[in-house]
């Protein structure tokens, strides 16, 4: 038997009310890694990161902090504008005599 409308239950479909998100260990994982990678060391005061860094050459750095800004900055999109002007003003007798010439 279906169940009646404002039987005072409620929705029965979807995750009850204090039920926790799945575990996602590769995730867990992955954020963990790149904290450590990223968080000074408390001896040197550098990071992993800082360290990798300064072992490159200029070039290379370059194109690395250049890969990372893509994570960190929005991309920009072309826009376009098409500026079609039209005048479709017109005084009041030109307009009348225009509407004259074509009931002629």
């Amino acid at each position: 038997m279906p169940r009646q409308k404002n039987d005072g239950r409620g929705r029965l479909g979807g995750r009850t009310a204090g039920t926790p998100n799945k575990d996602k260990p590769l995730k867990t994982f992955l954020r963990e890694h790149s904290l450590l990678y990223f968080t000074p060391d408390p001896e040197t005061g550098r990071s992993q990161y800082d360290l990798d860094m300064e072992a490159l050459d200029p070039r290379d750095r370059i194109d690395a902090e250049l890969k990372l800004l893509n994570y960190t900055t929005p991309k920009m999109q072309a826009t376009t504008v098409d500026m079609a002007i039209t005048d479709d003003k017109q005084t009041l007798s030109s307009r009348l005599a225009q509407l004259a010439e074509e009931e002629q």
